[in-house]
């Protein structure tokens, strides 16, 4: 391995010919040997970022290490960080159409960031609370549901937090 080289001042001396080819093609070689899956949704971590990727090929990688991915990590440690209050008479009209609104919401968001879940739904009769693990999702289902249905929603962020407040309730 060449070592780098600096100035008296510390600045770095710039590598030229040969030897700057060779520490490049060096960098190139160190990619990651590893192929690491989540063991509950089976995303794929790849140069840090995580995704979904149903053409991968286990068998070009020499091992595979399991690990949750930020998404599973967050409802696992309940780590939330966007709550919707479903406060509308709607809620009581059609809620197989709601839920399945927001479970459609999430699955196109969770294929964007497997961060986007929603970590738990809780039904009262009269409103629903439901837990998201990020906030760009809970700000997803609210502008999607005043979109759907007649209705207000309000966004409150949590000063200091990454944290949202949304909630959705009937048109006045």
């Amino acid at each position: 391995m060449v070592r780098q080289k600096f100035f008296k001042q510390g600045n770095i001396k710039p590598l030229y010919g040969k030897i700057a080819d060779y520490v490049k093609q060096e960098k190139e070689e160190k990619a990651q040997e590893f192929l690491t899956i989540c063991p509950k949704c089976g995303a794929i971590e790849k140069k840090k970022r995580w995704f979904w990727d149903p053409e991968v090929k286990e068998s070009k990688r020499k091992e595979v290490t399991y690990r949750l991915c930020p998404g599973d990590e967050a409802i696992e440690n309940q780590w939330i960080e966007g709550d919707i209050l479903l406060k509308n008479k709607i809620v009581t009209l059609v809620p197989e159409q709601i839920e399945s609104l927001m479970r459609n919401i999430e699955e196109a968001e969770r294929h964007v960031d497997p961060r986007n879940r929603i970590a738990l739904i809780k039904k009262n009769k009269s409103f629903w609370k439901v837990y998201t693990t990020s906030v760009y999702l809970a700000e997803r289902i609210g502008r999607e549901l005043e979109k759907t249905y007649v209705s207000h929603v309000t966004y409150k962020f949590s000063k200091g937090e990454k944290r949202i407040s949304v909630v959705w309730e009937e048109k006045a």
